[in-house]
């Protein structure tokens, strides 16, 4: 299984009612499709415009140091740009938004926005009532996500890493659950050398832990397991002379 395989087969976990509103033919002249790999808008530039997402799933990246890194994930449902619904003054985007597979999503520009507010405030407020959604929903990942950096030892922070990524982001098969572990998305978070990442991951799969799927995705099938042995694994990281 790819990664690609992973989002378009995967659960749709924050879809709304307004999806009915978004696939309406009045709506059709603000639709965009985006192929895989193709950019919604990049780090840096102007927050002019609000996406809400379709189908599809789109990786929010960061660039700096020129290394882009996956910092989240976006799916169908979700919204991008919310804040202009809420009258905030506009800002510069904090991160690229790539799509991970095919794409399709409703564009609204800021002028478009108060214009449906004038003409179609009906459709207006459940849109604004969406965005809300999706704000919860983001404060609610953000509080979980704070709870994993409490943790001062490595293995500790990299084991609610995971647990909070299965749970997040996670799909339930038969087996378990199966999430996309990138490297680089864990070296946002804490600072961990690819080499350490590989170690631990490959530890885990070696004791039954995690199964690997193809790309990095992986199925948890005990995440009791992974709490009691990621910490010994940690412990036993190899060391490298300085040269």
């Amino acid at each position: 299984m790819t990664d690609k395989e992973f989002f378009i087969n995967g659960e749709v976990p924050w879809v709304t009612s307004i999806m009915f509103d978004l696939n309406s033919e009045s709506l059709k002249s603000f639709r965009l499709k985006l192929l895989p790999e193709s950019y919604l808008f990049l780090q840096g530039a102007d927050a002019d415009s609000v996406y809400f997402i379709l189908s599809g799933y789109v990786v929010l990246c960061d660039s700096e140091w020129e290394k882009e890194t996956y910092v989240n994930f976006v799916g169908p449902g979700e919204v991008l740009g919310e804040h202009l619904f809420f009258g905030v003054e506009r800002t510069n985007r904090l991160y690229s938004a790539q799509a991970k597979t095919a794409v399709e999503c409703v564009r609204f520009s800021l002028d478009e926005i108060s214009t449906l507010k004038e003409n179609n405030p009906v459709l207006y407020t459940r849109l604004l009532e969406s965005s809300g959604n999706t704000l919860y929903q983001r404060l609610m990942r953000a509080n979980k996500l704070i709870h994993c950096f409490k943790f001062e030892k490595k293995a500790d922070r990299l084991m609610h890493l995971i647990v909070y990524l299965v749970d997040t982001f996670g799909r339930q098969t038969d087996k378990g659950r199966e999430v996309y572990l990138p490297a680089t998305l864990f070296k946002f978070y804490m600072n961990i050398p690819n080499h350490e990442f590989e170690h631990c991951i490959s530890g885990l799969v070696e004791d039954g832990v995690l199964k690997p799927m193809g790309n990095s995705i992986f199925l948890l099938a005990n995440k009791t397991l992974l709490m009691q042995r990621l910490p010994k694994i940690v412990d036993q990281l190899p060391t490298f002379p300085i040269i």
